[in-house]
């Protein structure tokens, strides 16, 4: 919904705010008092094509701002987590200088005019202007009658149904084209898993192997070395023992004279006790020294082994046991592309359950077309259109796709005798604003897009239709904002709130202002569009009458 507009040095408009709320809205103003300027403005907001000429005399530039409520659009909210936009507001800008260079914001991120359309592609509808009216994409029309007969979830589950066909096709196809580059691949994968198995690595084995080659390569110094240690601590000669055995001895001849030399005499029996202790483990070691002749032979080929099979793979021996768990993943997924029988049965069964579904919206969307012909043909009558014939063409396209298996499109002829044509080839604004009036009555459900703008809806209409057109646009209003455009005091009166647009003259220079009536404003505002330029009291009178008749 559109929460607040603000205009700024924009043709005739030196600065205005709006602030708007839902239900139906309408401006009105004398001929030449810049409704058309308003749209003009809200359309640029909405991707219109900038020009320099839209920059009001002696100002640098113009700038239009415009906020939403975007609470209930999910589909906004996606588009903005993919422009990495806040999707917690959604405040559009866009500016204009004097060279007609556009830019555009979106909660303060730049964004190109393509991005901007897209987001206010599910936000606005203006019908009576074609460069935004969606009803001219024949595309939009599926939907609308999708939307009539509250197909939407049916329609959903196809384009899900479509995606799953897709994937399992182009899994299928992918796999078929690279049959032979993955037969040589996992062969390749197997050769090397093969080599793996038999190499046997394993890490704790792997460190053991290592410590007993590096321990056996140097044999000999650590016997020599050894051999020394035992002889300083407890050998022929002076040894460490005897030493530490004569420290004792000669504490002990003190050792009630003085705590301290007491406590020292208690390390040093520590001491001689650590030592003699080292002398058994060190004997216990160099005795255990020996070893068979072929081991050091036995770990050379180990080692050898494992660091060839490691260059060859072009890993450290250390992630022999990673790489192999990925050569047994990829094969894994590789024999699984290859098997192409249940690749095509998957095909196949997703292609099935497609058809199923898409052939069951197909024949409703068929039995829909006529009732939704039937019910804006209908509308158009009440709308005085009485010679139009709105027409609802649903085909089967050569090539079924996420919309299902139906190509809809529809079809106007405007006169009695002449042969319908696309509903986009209608050159009338008021006319296509009146036909959209006529399909949005009809849908009675939530519109796609929270806001509709309608101009010239009420172009060629007067009495009891302009009534008509006045409750089909507040009925509308509903189930989504309405803002019109209109010269008919009729559908004014019926509106929920009602901003007067109008021109005024300041330091020789036309100036467009708008502002908001209350009750009493409004019925000077319908008076003066029920009489013209003098108002009467009867002119009033009436006014009041159908203000009171659109309070009920």
């Amino acid at each position: 919904m559109l929460v607040s507009l603000s205009i700024k040095d924009f043709i005739l408009i030196q600065q205005l705010s709006l602030d708007l709320g839902g239900g139906f809205t309408v401006l009105t103003g004398e001929t030449g008092a810049g409704k058309s300027i308003l749209l003009g403005a809200i359309g640029l907001i909405l991707g219109g094509r900038a020009d320099a000429g839209y920059v009001r005399p002696g100002a640098e530039k113009a700038e239009l701002t415009a906020e939403f409520d975007i609470a209930n659009s999910v589909t906004v909210k996606h588009i903005f987590s993919e422009l990495d936009v806040d999707p917690e507001e959604c405040i559009l800008r866009r500016t204009i200088d004097k060279t007609g260079r556009s830019r555009a914001w979106v909660n303060g991120t730049p964004v190109t005019i393509k991005q901007l359309k897209t987001i206010v592609g599910s936000l606005v509808d203006i019908h009576g202007q074609h460069e935004h009216y969606s009803l001219l994409e024949v595309a939009s029309h599926i939907g609308v009658l999708d939307r009539f007969g509250s197909l939407e979830e049916q329609s959903k589950q196809v384009s899900d149904l479509w995606k799953t066909w897709r994937a399992a096709k182009l899994q299928f196809e992918e796999s078929k084209q690279l049959h032979e580059t993955t037969n040589r691949r996992v062969t390749e994968l197997t050769e090397q898993l093969n080599e793996l198995e038999l190499l046997g690595f394993d890490k704790q084995e792997w460190r053991k192997t290592q410590e007993d080659h590096l321990r056996l390569s140097n044999l000999s110094q650590l016997t020599t070395c050894l051999g020394q240690v035992v002889d300083i601590l407890d050998g022929d000669g002076p040894t460490v023992s005897r030493a530490l055995s004569q420290v004792r001895a000669q504490f002990s001849q003190v050792v009630d004279f003085d705590h301290t030399v007491k406590k020292l005499a208690s390390e040093a029996e520590s001491i001689e006790v650590l030592a003699r202790e080292l002398d058994r483990e060190a004997r216990r070691y160099l005795d255990g020294l020996e070893a068979e002749p072929t081991a050091i032979a036995t770990l050379d080929r180990r080692i050898s082994e494992v660091h060839g099979a490691a260059k060859k793979l072009g890993v450290k021996p250390e992630d022999l046991p990673t790489f192999k768990s990925n050569v047994e993943k990829e094969l894994q997924e590789l024999l699984i592309t290859m098997n192409l029988d249940e690749l095509e049965v998957n095909e196949k069964a997703a292609a099935d359950e497609y058809h199923s579904v898409a052939e069951d919206l197909s024949q409703r969307r068929a039995a829909l077309a006529h009732e939704l012909e039937t019910a804006v043909n209908a509308s158009l009558v009440d709308l005085s259109m009485q010679g139009v014939q709105f027409k609802v063409y649903a085909d089967k396209k050569n090539h079924p796709d996420a919309g299902g298996l139906d190509s809809v499109a529809f079809y106007v002829a405007t006169n009695p005798g002449v042969a319908a044509k696309p509903l986009g080839e209608i050159a009338s604004g008021g006319e296509l604003s009146r036909i959209s009036l006529a399909i949005q009555s009809v849908l009675h459900k939530e519109a796609p897009t929270s806001t509709i703008i309608f101009d010239e809806v009420d172009t060629g209409v007067g009495g009891a239709v302009a009534e008509v057109v006045g409750r089909m646009l507040r009925e509308v209003s509903n189930n989504a904002q309405v803002l019109c455009v209109t010269h008919l005091p009729q559908v004014a009166a019926l509106a929920h709130s009602h901003w007067r647009v109008l021109k005024s003259l300041s330091n020789n220079t036309s100036l467009t202002e708008i502002e908001l009536l209350d009750f009493e404003s409004r019925v000077g505002e319908v008076a003066r569009m029920l009489a013209g330029a003098t108002v009467t009291e009867e002119a009033r009178a009436h006014a009041r009458q159908l203000l009171e008749v659109g309070r009920s």
